[in-house]
C-alpha cells in the first residue's frame, strides 16, 4: 500500500478492508478467505474513483494552452493515463487538432490516445500526415507516431511519405519501426524498397551475427531471434515476404547465400533492383 501512496496517484482513493474474523468485509463485501494471497498474507483492496472532467467550451479550451501548446500537452497526458474511455471518446478530435503543435511527452501521449480510438470510422492514418511531415520530432516522438499509425486503418493514405522515408532514412532503429508500420500494405514500389534495404543490410556485421544465432537450434527446436538493430531490420524485411516461403532460419539462410538470393530476386521480378 505504501508503494501506491508514494506514486501520488491523485485519482485513487485508498480504502482498507477492516475485516474482522470470521465475517464479511463491510467495505467491499468480500469474505475473509478472498482477501489473502497464496502465502496467507492479508490483502487490502484499493478502489479507484475516476476523475470527472467537465465539458469545456471552445473559449475555455483556447485558454488552456499557450501558442506552443505546452500546457495542452500536459492536459493530454492526463487524458491518456487518467482519463476513462468516455473521456478519450470526448476529447480525441481535440487531440487531432493540436497534435501538430505538441512537443515531447505530450505528443507521445496524444499518439497513444489516438491509437486507443482506432476503430472509430473517422480515425485513419491520413489525418496524421501533418504530424508525419514535422521536422522537429526526435527519435522517440517519431517512434510513437509510427506505433500509432501501425494500428490505424488507411495506411495507404500516407504511403508516399513512407516510400520517401524508407529511401532516405539511415537510422536502422527508425527503419525497423517504419517497416513495421507499413506491414500489410500491398505496393510494388514498397516491396522494391524492402529488397533494396535487404541488399544493403544483409552484409552488415550485426546482421551476420544475428544470422549465426538463427542457425543455432535450441531445445524444443527454437532458435535465437535477431537482437541487433541491423539484424532486427533484416528480420522484419524478410517477414514482409513471409521468409521467402520458409521458416525463419531457412529464410535467413537463403538471404545470406549470395547465389540463392540473386536467384530469388530474378524469379520474383526484382532483378532490376540490382541495377
Amino acid at each position: 500500500m505504501r508503494n501506491i501512496e508514494w506514486r501520488h496517484i491523485k485519482y485513487v482513493k485508498l480504502k482498507f478492508c477492516p475485516l474482522i474474523i470470521p465475517s464479511v468485509c463491510p467495505e467491499c463485501k468480500c469474505k475473509e478467505k478472498e482477501l489473502h494471497d497464496s502465502h496467507g498474507s492479508r490483502l487490502y483492496r484499493v478502489q479507484e474513483e475516476p476523475v470527472i472532467y467537465p465539458k469545456m467550451s471552445d473559449e475555455e479550451w483556447n485558454k488552456v494552452a499557450d501558442p506552443e501548446g505546452r500546457r495542452k500537452g500536459e492536459a493530454f497526458s492526463i487524458i491518456t493515463y487518467e482519463g476513462t474511455w468516455e473521456v478519450k471518446e470526448a476529447w480525441y478530435e481535440r487531440v487531432f487538432e493540436i497534435l501538430p503543435r505538441l512537443q515531447r511527452q505530450g505528443f507521445r501521449d496524444a499518439c497513444h490516445t489516438i491509437s486507443a480510438v482506432k476503430d472509430y470510422p473517422n480515425v485513419h492514418a491520413g489525418r496524421l500526415r501533418e504530424a508525419l511531415n514535422r521536422n522537429d520530432l526526435d527519435r522517440n516522438d517519431r517512434i510513437s507516431l509510427f506505433h500509432c499509425i501501425q494500428k490505424l486503418k488507411g495506411k495507404e493514405e500516407v504511403l508516399d511519405y513512407f516510400l520517401d522515408y524508407l529511401s532516405t532514412e539511415k537510422n536502422p532503429t527508425l527503419l525497423i519501426y517504419a517497416v513495421w508500420c507499413t506491414e500489410g500494405v500491398e505496393n510494388r514500389k514498397l516491396q522494391e524498397l524492402y529488397v533494396r534495404l535487404m541488399d544493403k543490410y544483409r552484409t552488415h556485421e550485426n546482421t551476420k551475427f544475428d544470422y549465426k544465432g538463427s542457425q543455432m537450434v535450441l531445445r524444443g527446436g527454437a532458435c535465437f531471434g535477431a537482437s541487433r538493430p541491423e539484424g532486427q531490420l533484416t528480420s522484419n524485411l524478410m517477414r514482409q515476404f513471409d521468409y521467402f516461403g520458409m521458416d525463419y532460419p531457412g529464410g535467413f539462410k537463403l538471404l545470406m547465400d549470395g547465389g540463392r538470393w540473386k536467384e530469388w530476386k530474378q524469379q520474383n521480378g526484382f532483378g532490376e533492383v540490382d541495377r
